[in-house]
């Protein structure tokens, strides 16, 4: 793909197509880091933790847990049973 350089402001851009950032994931404001490696502009997505909800938490959750009983033996002190 070719793009041209256009000035922006006091700078200058070059307009990525919606295409190329839906395969990359990338949303508009999402952080990307840019580097130079050999005579190349690299432009990176930048992973971001997000606060968890408890349906992420859970999405995997298979609900075959069965809880068992525990003996932990008799009182050794002052307990209430």
């Amino acid at each position: 793909m070719i793009a041209t350089i256009n000035k922006w402001g006091n700078g200058q851009g070059i307009r990525l197509p919606k295409a190329i950032l839906e395969l990359l994931g990338i949303d508009v404001n999402d952080p990307v880091e840019i580097e130079i490696e050999d005579n190349k502009i690299i432009i990176s997505k930048i992973s971001t933790s997000k606060e968890l909800t408890l349906d992420d938490l859970f999405k995997d959750y298979t609900d075959d847990y069965k809880p068992s009983l525990i003996d932990w033996g008799k009182p050794k002190g002052d307990e209430i049973w």
